[in-house]
Parts: structure tokens; sequence; C-alpha cells
């Protein structure tokens, strides 16, 4: 689930592969086709209009809220799969890899879609990553824990130990960052630098939904229990 940092009645879920968004704060969801099954979605913090989609093909922009898509970045990552993405100011950082058994790549674009590949911390074999705009922070998970970037992935600082192993997904919310991992869910309060563990791995019910139902916990509830009613995951 993403809410637009213009406006927070805009707000779009992938589910199921399939694109829902919102225009009305979560009283009626309209179905958006993607040109592929989605995985992550991410609002342009600039344009309210603008949306960026990880798919299994690639990743895509729209600037009519859904309604068109073109492919976005250069050719180099273009019909690999999407594992994250997040939208800056700057342009759009995703990371994609080609399939089971392949490594993953970090890739840095620009608004007009030039491609940067960066490296990221030795040994790293990264999973999920989310940016702190108000710090400028971006994060990266992988199976020992988390690493962070100032400098918009140019270079990376492995965080201290406490948080869970085997990042499966991550979220900024109010400064405060939420990491789902097989070892349960944790959070942090003050950038990283120490972590307690909220829930324990048998307490999420094996499902991948935890960093989402708590996003919008503190966001806006009734626009997941409209999207659960909508998409019928009455288990969400």
């Amino acid at each position: 689930v993403s809410v637009s940092p213009v406006n927070s009645n805009l707000v779009a879920a992938t589910v199921d592969g399939q694109l829902q968004v919102n225009l009305d704060g979560g009283i009626i969801w309209r179905l958006s086709p993607l040109p592929a099954s989605g995985r992550q979605i991410a609002f342009d913090p600039l344009n309210g209009s603008v949306l960026y989609a990880g798919t299994d093909r690639g990743l895509y922009r729209s600037s009519d809220l859904g309604l068109s898509w073109q492919l976005f970045g250069s050719n180099q990552v273009r019909f690999q799969i999407s594992l994250g993405v997040v939208a800056t100011p700057y342009g759009v950082i995703t990371l994609m890899y080609n399939g089971a058994g392949t490594p993953a790549y970090l890739y840095r674009m620009g608004r007009d879609g030039a491609t940067t590949q960066l490296g990221f911390y030795p040994g790293s074999n990264p999973t999920a990553l989310v940016y702190d705009q108000p710090r400028s922070r971006l994060y990266l998970g992988w199976p020992d824990g988390l690493v962070v970037s100032t400098d918009q992935g140019d270079s990376w600082t492995a965080l201290p130990s406490g948080s869970g192993h085997g990042t499966r997904q991550l979220a900024e919310i109010d400064g405060v960052i939420w990491q789902q991992s097989s070892s349960g869910l944790f959070r942090s309060t003050d950038d990283g630098a120490h972590w307690n563990q909220m829930a324990g791995p048998g307490e999420l019910n094996g499902t991948t939904y935890g960093i989402n139902i708590i996003d919008n916990a503190n966001k806006a509830p009734a626009v997941y229990e409209s999207l659960k009613l909508t998409m019928g995951k009455a288990n969400m």
C-alpha cells in the first residue's frame, strides 16, 4: 500500500499482482490494469499524478494515476523482476533481479530515466529497501541485517545488530523504521541504532502483510479495511 505524500487521499495498492487506485481516501477503489504482475508501487513525492510500479517485467511509470503505463529506465533494467521500488525527489531507486538463483542489483534512475547501477554493502544480498524522505536515508535489507545510505546509494554503512535476520519488507512511518523478517517484526525509533522486537514470526500468522497493516494503522486504517473488502482479503 502506498499513500501519496502530495495528497493523502490518493492511495494505491498491489494485491495478487493487480493494482487498485483510490482517489477519495479509501471509499471507492478503481482497478488499474498493469502491463505485468505488480509487486511494488510508489508515488512520486513531487507530483501526485505520477506512479511507479515494480513488476515481474520491469519498472513502469504512469503520469495519470495508473490509467496508462510506460517502461521506465534504460535498457539494462527492462524486463527484470522488481523486488522493491522507492521514489525520491531525485528520481527512483529500484532493486531488481532476473529470476531464482540470480543476484539482485540496485539501480538509481533520474527523473528522465537515466539509469545507474549502484554498489552496496560488501557481501550483502539485498532483499528489500525503503527511503526515509525527511532524513534522506535509504535503508537496504539483506539476510544478516540492514545497511543505510545518506547519499542516494553511493556509499553504505552497516547498522548495529539487533534487527531481524532474513529481511522481507521494510517501511518508514513518521520517522520509525519497521522491518519484517524471518525473525519477526522489529522497529527502530532512532534511525536504526537500536531495535525492539514487536512480534515473533508465529505472531504474524505466516503472512507477508505485517508492514502494510502497520502502515495503515498509523496513516489510514479505513483505507486498508476498505481495500480488504474490495479485494476479498478478509485474512489480511
